[in-house]
This record gives structure tokens, C-alpha cells and sequence, in this order.
């Protein structure tokens, strides 16, 4: 971004009343970036069907994370300030399909810790699982985990789940 004077004077939130927008938008003012706090939908894949889940809907399978593609993430979220980045989006463990050992969300905690953000975690408690038997180094990194339950009641929680989750939630505590 251009130091240009007229930019630093406009509101953030305009873009919600008249002909400014985003940078892909080369036509229009860009906004002062103001954002501290991030959440990134890292999953392309998940064996479970959640009813409220939207992921599917905005992700195409097999569109696998590589380290370029994470580099670039990270570095943007460095320029930009970021202080805080929130993972989650289907079930982080599965940024490159259904095979959790392909996983780069190590990588991606390591990345971030490194340029001083801190890492939180949302999931399902599979992710949780998978980074404590898997990746201590990196579980460790996080500065905060939220473990997501649909109902404290097992069946109503497995029925919205669409799978027998609620034992791994409770464990992923």
C-alpha cells in the first residue's frame, strides 16, 4: 500500500455506504487495514457431514495446502499486523484431504508462532487428538483451543455431528 494522504483519512467501514472496496478492485480506493484478529478455514476435506457445516459448499476437494501457499498466508497476515489467528474450517488436521499425515497444520502453527501471532484452534476435538498424539511441539504452540459441541447430550450431539463425536470432544478437554 502507497503512502497516499487522502487514504489514511478514510473510514473502514465505508465501504458499507459507497465506492470504495477491496484491492481487487483496482478502480476503487482501498481501505486502511485495521484488523487484528483472523480466522483462516484451513480443512478441504472431512469424513463427517455436520448439519450446520458451510465448508463443502465454499472449498473444492483435493485443492491441497503446500508450503508456498502458506508462506504467502503468513506473510500477508505479518504485513498486515495481524496479532492473533484462529484455525478451524472443517477439521484443521485435513488441509490436504483425509490423510492426517499429510497434514501441514504443524507447519502452518510453527509459521505463525514464528512471526509472532498467536494461534488458537477451533475443532471438533479430531484435530486436538491428532496434534497431541502426533505433533506435541507444535499443540503446544497454541495459545488457546475451543472444542465445539453441538448439545452436552451424546445422541443430540452425534446427530448433529452425523457421526459418534461427542467421545472425541470430551476427550480433546
Amino acid at each position: 500500500m502507497t503512502e497516499n494522504p487522502t487514504l489514511l483519512k478514510i473510514d473502514p467501514k465505508l465501504h458499507y455506504k459507497g465506492n470504495i472496496g477491496p484491492i481487487e478492485h483496482e478502480e476503487l480506493d482501498e481501505v486502511a487495514v485495521d484488523i487484528r484478529n483472523v480466522g483462516w478455514t484451513l480443512g478441504n476435506d472431512c469424513p463427517f457431514k455436520c448439519k450446520q457445516c458451510y465448508s463443502m459448499s465454499a472449498r473444492e476437494k483435493g485443492m491441497n495446502m503446500t508450503a508456498e501457499i502458506i508462506d504467502r498466508v503468513v506473510d500477508q497476515l505479518a504485513l498486515n499486523g495481524i496479532e492473533t489467528v484462529n484455525l478451524g474450517g472443517n477439521e484443521p488436521i485435513f488441509t490436504n484431504g483425509l490423510d492426517a499425515k499429510a497434514t501441514l497444520l504443524p507447519y502452518i502453527i510453527d509459521s505463525l508462532v514464528d512471526r509472532g501471532m498467536r494461534v488458537g484452534l477451533t475443532t471438533s476435538g479430531i484435530t486436538l487428538i491428532h496434534l497431541k498424539n502426533d505433533h506435541g511441539d507444535s499443540l503446544h504452540k497454541l495459545n488457546d483451543v475451543d472444542v465445539s459441541l453441538d448439545s452436552p447430550f451424546e445422541n443430540e450431539h452425534n446427530e448433529n455431528r452425523g457421526a459418534a463425536l461427542f467421545g472425541q470432544a470430551i476427550r480433546g478437554y
